[in-house]
């Protein structure tokens, strides 16, 4: 019988004066304690089901992914973003056995001075590409920022193609 359950998570490349905001996670985390990533969260039921859904029939609530990384920028490092839009989706196995599918949004800084929340992250950076290759970034984030940065500059439109 095929495992139908996922943890669902967001991540964004936040993008300013051309360089991406990368984050440490805190080594409290268990979850990749210490690595390199960039921000986001899991998206749980609290994050649609506290306020009324946006459709007058049945219950469904439109455009979580942005509101779960808008909050996850705010929380994890005190900016705002602003211009956000899909780039792509990884799906991997956790290293607790557990499916995990991952929706990667790209955004533009908006505003805020990044300030860190300790018990989440431990170190940030903002970062050009050749300058992110120097951190433990997490597997597939360095590749995340190039297609970013070829969507930024109007040279992809997302979907990363590996083996292709």
């Amino acid at each position: 019988m095929d495992q139908k359950l996922f943890y669902i998570a967001v991540t964004v490349a936040v993008y300013k004066d051309g360089r991406f905001l990368i984050i440490q996670r805190s080594e409290k985390e268990k979850f990749l304690p210490g690595v390199w990533i960039i921000p986001g969260g899991k998206i749980t039921t609290a994050d649609f089901t506290s306020r009324p859904p946006d459709s007058p029939i049945g219950k469904q609530w439109y455009n979580i992914t942005e509101q779960v990384v808008e909050r996850e920028a705010e929380e994890e490092v005190n900016i705002a973003i602003k211009n956000i839009r899909y780039l792509t989706n990884t799906v991997d196995i956790r290293p607790d056995g557990n499916p995990g599918f991952t929706i990667i949004l790209l955004a533009d800084w908006e505003s805020g001075e990044v300030k860190i929340d300790p018990e989440e992250v431990a170190d940030f950076a903002w970062v050009n590409l050749d300058e992110a290759k120097s951190y433990g970034l997490f597997e597939g984030v360095y590749e995340v920022l190039e297609m970013a940065y070829r969507v930024i500059n109007g040279k992809d439109k997302g979907l990363l193609k590996l083996n292709s």
